[in-house]
């Protein structure tokens, strides 16, 4: 791995107001999913497991709004 590579990977990204909207959006949908998730399901493992994957989509969605370059418009609303 090179160098551009490692700072790309661990770069902080600030988002403009345009991405912290569609940022702010899905952590609505995911908190949305995650109360769904605890009121159907007993604690248990595949409970936690549901909450540590939807945290992680929530990290990954974050991670692809971010570096979406600020030119460009996101669609598909």
């Amino acid at each position: 791995m090179d160098d551009a590579e490692l700072i790309a990977r661990f770069r902080v990204y600030a988002f403009d107001p345009d991405q912290d909207r569609h940022s702010r959006r899905m952590r609505a949908q995911m908190l949305r999913v995650a109360e769904v998730i605890d009121g159907a399901a007993e604690d248990g493992r595949e409970k936690s497991l549901a909450m540590t994957a939807l945290e992680e989509a929530m990290m990954w969605g974050n991670r692809a709004i971010a570096r979406t370059p600020k030119t460009q418009k996101n669609g598909g609303e």
